[in-house]
C-alpha cells in the first residue's frame, strides 16, 4: 500500500468503503487491458476532488467484472439497415478502466456492414448468461482495422478463451465504448425443496 495524494474520478471510488472507514483508506480497482485484475488500497492524504466522469464498468461489483472475465460465449447484437435485430454468438473481451467492449471478427461479416451502416454511431449490445447469471453491456460501436488494435484485441481473446484464433487479413475489432451495464452477476440462492404435504 502507498501513501499518496491523489484525485480520485467518481468511477474509481468504492463510495460504501469511504464513508465506514475512519481511515481514509479507499479501495480502488485496477483492471487490466483485458479486464482482469485486483484491487489495491490508496491513502487520501488530502482534500479529494471528485470528478463527475463516469464509467459504466468500473461502477459495477467485483463479480460483475470478474464475470467477464470466465469463459462465456456471448452473443452480439446489431441493427439491419431495416431496423431489425442481428444477432450471433462472439466472444468478447472487455477493458473495464478503458470502459470498453472488444469483438474480433471479418471485415466481410455482416455484424461489420451493420456498424458501419451506424457512421460511427451504431448502437449494439453483448450478452452473456450462466445459468442465473446475466451480463449486458449496452452502448455505440465503431470498426478499428488498425494492426495495432487487433492484435491486441486477438491478445485478450487469447486470455479469456485459452486459444489464440490463426491470423487473419481480414480481421478487424468492433471497439465497444459501453454507456450501460446490466445484469446479475452474482449466482442465485437456490429456492428451497417445496414440503411434503402432510
Amino acid at each position: 500500500m502507498l501513501d499518496v495524494e491523489c484525485v480520485i474520478d467518481l468511477r474509481y471510488l468504492d463510495i460504501v468503503a469511504l464513508r465506514r472507514t475512519s481511515t481514509n483508506w479507499v479501495k480502488v480497482p485496477a483492471w487490466g487491458r483485458c479486464g482482469r485484475g485486483h484491487f489495491g488500497m490508496v491513502r487520501v492524504m488530502g482534500a479529494v476532488r471528485l470528478s463527475a466522469m463516469s464509467n459504466a464498468l468500473l461502477s459495477q461489483s467485483d463479480e460483475y467484472l470478474e464475470f467477464w472475465g470466465e469463459y462465456h460465449l456471448c452473443t452480439l447484437t446489431t441493427l439491419r439497415p431495416d431496423g431489425r435485430p442481428h444477432v450471433v454468438p462472439v466472444g468478447v473481451t472487455i477493458d473495464a478502466d478503458a470502459g470498453i467492449a472488444r469483438v474480433i471478427t471479418r471485415k466481410s461479416s455482416r455484424k461489420v456492414a451493420n456498424v458501419l451502416m451506424g457512421g460511427g454511431a451504431a448502437r449494439v449490445a453483448v450478452c452473456q448468461v450462466d445459468g442465473g447469471r446475466w451480463a449486458t453491456l449496452e452502448g455505440t460501436a465503431k470498426i478499428c482495422t488498425d494492426a495495432a488494435a487487433v492484435e491486441e484485441a486477438v491478445a485478450c481473446y487469447g486470455e479469456r478463451y485459452g486459444r489464440t484464433p490463426t491470423p487473419d487479413p481480414e480481421r478487424v475489432v468492433i471497439r465497444i465504448s459501453i454507456e450501460r451495464a446490466l445484469g446479475q452477476a452474482r449466482a442465485p440462492h437456490p429456492r428451497p425443496a417445496p414440503s411434503a404435504p402432510a
